[in-house]
């Protein structure tokens, strides 16, 4: 996640260099209207050197636009980010909990190739089933889906057969889950 952030300020700092060059060049251009106005032919010096400002100012607002374009996708995430914590805290029972929880799961997501997104559904999944998601466990989720075509897919698949073989649910279907994102199940079971 602070790679994410981090990558996020790096790209916003790096957008709002053009508004600050822009909002620069259109500052010194209203300075040197000040100045020339009181020398130039009164409402007629001052309509010529307005027109000068159309192409700045046009490049400031479409700076400011693009950086309002930037954010939006900024503050979903966080948005995203809060509901999860969120619903962290209802299934282990209390802010604090949860806190110590999104903390495992960053730690276990900065160790695999799966974000902080998909192992806090994960953890939200496993709690709510009454299953403790130990490290351990979902290490060896990950491991299995490792060798599989898509990886994300059969961590999910792992996590949802877990949840549903502890409400004594398991069934044919749900191996065929494994199967088809390359789970030797049946070998295994052999």
């Amino acid at each position: 996640m602070a790679t994410t952030v981090d990558e996020l300020i790096v790209r916003i700092k790096a957008d709002t260099k053009g508004l600050e060059k822009s909002l620069g060049n259109l500052k010194k251009q209203v300075s040197d209207i000040e100045k020339s106005s009181s020398g130039s032919r009164g409402i007629g010096g001052l309509a010529v050197k307005l027109r000068a400002l159309k192409g700045p100012a046009m490049a400031a607002a479409a700076a400011i636009t693009a950086i309002g374009a930037a954010l939006v996708p900024i503050v979903k995430i966080g948005m995203a980010f809060e509901d999860l914590r969120s619903s962290l805290s209802q299934v282990f029972g209390g802010a604090n909990a949860g806190k110590a929880a999104f903390k495992e799961i960053q730690g276990f997501a900065a160790k695999t190739n799966f974000s902080v997104q998909d192992v806090t559904k994960a953890f939200i999944q496993l709690q709510s089933a009454g299953i403790q998601p130990t490290e351990e466990l979902l290490m060896n989720f990950s491991d299995a889906a490792s060798a599989a075509m898509n990886p994300l897919e059969a961590f999910n698949a792992l996590v949802r057969i877990t949840t549903r073989s502890a409400g004594g649910g398991l069934g044919l279907e749900e191996l065929e889950q494994l199967v088809n994102q390359g789970i030797p199940v049946y070998t295994i079971l052999e």
